[in-house]
């Protein structure tokens, strides 16, 4: 099984990012620290880049949770996991990993 550091972020897609973005960063009290490209909106509770992220979408509910693995070892032993269950993955591109400040990942649902 390989080993997790943390969960790294949960992403919600939500019908109106203005107000999710007022209730999470006055209500909540998240830290906003950015606005990507795309209108999707970061928010921190820790000293990460972010934890919680809101992307703008015709439908609101949860996009996706990111899991912090210890290494990139960790992350091959996921992978191979995962696959060897098979479960198709979608390697995350490069580009889209640096807007979300991460090292190499990859997706399953």
């Amino acid at each position: 099984m390989p080993r997790f550091t943390k969960i790294g972020y949960v992403a919600f897609n939500v019908t109106d990012i203005d107000r999710s973005r007022a209730f999470y960063q006055d209500m909540v009290g998240l830290q906003l620290t950015e606005t990507g490209p795309g209108g999707e909106v970061y928010f921190r509770c820790s000293s990460d880049h972010h934890n919680f992220v809101l992307y703008p979408s015709d439908q609101r509910g949860l996009a996706r949770v990111g899991f912090e693995l210890e290494s990139e070892e960790e992350l091959d032993r996921a992978l191979e996991a995962v696959t060897r269950a098979g479960v198709r993955i979608e390697e995350v591109p490069a580009a889209e990993c640096a807007v979300l400040h991460q090292g190499p990942s990859f997706r399953f649902t």
